[in-house]
């Protein structure tokens, strides 16, 4: 990935965080624009919230930094981000960085959530946890005993309170993540990927074989549903909650070989067709990032093609349209974070 190319990008954007510029995704002012290298190398992208304008972050532990993970504010105003071991922090929205966070065990890849004045590390791909109540300069590790489905879910009401789902069920802490329990009983058939609700995280969701199966009470009950997805032929891969309903869902997955997303109103039991890979570059395993405040927008990310240059964002308005941004860098959108004031955080492959 450690690729040299020519594109044009915007010279007012290398400095500060602009609230509007020239640099706009379709249609550019070339009067604003040289041709430069790829810009993005910090693996940290800017947008605002319709995602035309952009700004490129400096600071990074080398040019080919991979993001893998963004998240905040925490109540200190801090954004973390972590590539590959090394965390970074923002304390103006993401709008600039510095390598002020301190080191993760280098274990995988590492996905941040943060509650109150605490950030919690959760490894995508073991049980291994790490907990920081500074803003991320120091960390003590924990584990779940299991990987964990999706971003594990912060109590809003409850300090030190989280839940998450993993394949043998519901787990919880009630002691910030210093210790997590098994809870309730295992879901219904085997899970294969799954998500918690961020706002009642007694709620969780999990794709089986014969469709879908929710608690709302931490894995003491599972209701089944969603069994037209299997019916119809649907391979769920990913699945995540609307930011601001539980009944609100977004899946991507394939049907028939054709990759697409598909979007609930009514709690999974039914499913319409909002995106495919016969008109976008959608991956089977397209992430899915809802957008606080607006339960029919969804952001995901372009996942197969490598031969074209720059990061296609997907703004989803189900029912409306698809924006497709395109930023100047690489590869992937690897997570995505929403500032306060509504722009983009997204975690993305840098490249040089």
């Amino acid at each position: 990935m450690n690729r040299t190319v020519a594109l044009c990008t915007a010279l007012p954007l290398l400095a500060g965080c602009p609230t509007d510029s020239t640099d706009k995704i379709d249609g550019f002012d070339s009067g604003g624009l040289v041709c430069d290298r790829i810009h993005g190398a910090t693996g940290i992208v800017l947008m605002d919230g319709s995602g035309a304008t952009i700004h490129f972050p400096t600071a990074a532990p080398d040019e080919t930094t991979v993001t893998s993970s963004v998240a905040g504010p925490t109540d200190d105003g801090v954004w973390l981000a972590v590539a590959g071991s090394e965390v970074m922090t923002s304390e103006d929205e993401g709008c600039n960085w510095s390598l002020t966070g301190g080191r993760l065990a280098a274990t995988g890849e590492w996905e941040l959530v943060v509650g109150g004045s605490t950030a919690w590390a959760f490894d995508r791909f073991s049980a291994a946890t790490a907990t920081s109540t500074d803003g991320g300069i120091s960390w003590t590790a924990t584990s779940t005993g299991n990987p964990m489905f999706g971003t594990p879910a912060v109590d809003p009401g409850v300090p030190g309170r989280l839940r998450g789902v993993t394949a043998q069920g519901v787990v919880g802490s009630d002691d910030g993540g210093a210790t997590w329990t098994p809870l309730g009983s295992p879901p219904p058939g085997p899970a294969a990927t799954g998500n918690t609700y961020a706002l009642a995280p007694d709620t969780s969701v999990v794709v089986t074989p014969t469709g879908l199966a929710i608690t709302h009470t931490s894995g003491e009950s599972w209701v089944e549903t969603g069994a037209g997805l299997v019916a119809d032929g649907v391979i769920a891969h990913r699945i995540a909650f609307s930011v601001d309903s539980p009944d609100i869902l977004w899946l991507s997955g394939e049907q028939e070989g054709v990759s697409g997303l598909y979007r609930s109103i009514d709690g999974g039991e039914t499913f319409s067709d909002v995106a495919t890979s016969r008109s976008l570059d959608l991956d089977v395993d397209a992430p899915l990032w809802p957008v606080p405040g607006a339960p029919n927008e969804v952001l995901s990310a372009w996942g197969t093609s490598e031969d074209n240059y720059g990061i296609h964002v997907y703004h989803v308005i189900a029912g409306d349209s698809i924006k497709t941004t395109k930023v100047g860098a690489y590869y992937h959108v690897n997570d995505a974070g929403f500032a306060r004031d509504g722009r983009w955080v997204l975690g993305v492959d840098g490249v040089k």
